[in-house]
């Protein structure tokens, strides 16, 4: 993931687009939620967290802090439990074409852990309903 993620770094504008246009295509009632968007700033936001998640692919753990208030955020801005599938399948899908040819199924395991762990912090701050 570490030596690859430098061909998706310099591809993130595309890896953004092609993410947001999947989950927007496949589940049309979450583009509502980014009717305010500053897209540039989201694009850079998204960067950043796949950066993060490459610094950290051995110790993910110690993310767990971060990804929990980032979580929280999200849970305002409307973000449900049931969202986090949704971005898991899309993001990989968009990996998957922001790679090309180079996408193999050990780097999309190895996504698949990071983005899957992201997403389970992150609805961990949702408050689950008794």
């Amino acid at each position: 993931m570490q030596k690859d993620f430098d061909f998706i770094i310099t591809r993130s504008d595309l890896l953004a687009d092609n993410f947001y246009s999947i989950l927007f295509e496949r589940y049309q009632s979450v583009k509502s939620l980014f009717d305010n968007t500053n897209w540039e700033k989201q694009k850079s936001m998204l960067s950043s967290t796949l950066v993060l998640l490459v610094k950290h692919q051995n110790s993910l753990e110690e993310l767990a802090p971060v990804l929990q208030a980032l979580g929280l955020r999200h849970q305002n801005y409307g973000v449900e439990e049931q969202h986090y599938a949704a971005v898991t399948e899309c993001l990989l899908l968009a990996l998957g074409e922001t790679y090309g040819k180079y996408w193999s199924h050990e780097l999309e395991h190895q996504w698949h852990q990071a983005i899957s762990y992201v997403c389970q912090c992150m609805s961990n701050s949702i408050p689950k309903v008794a």
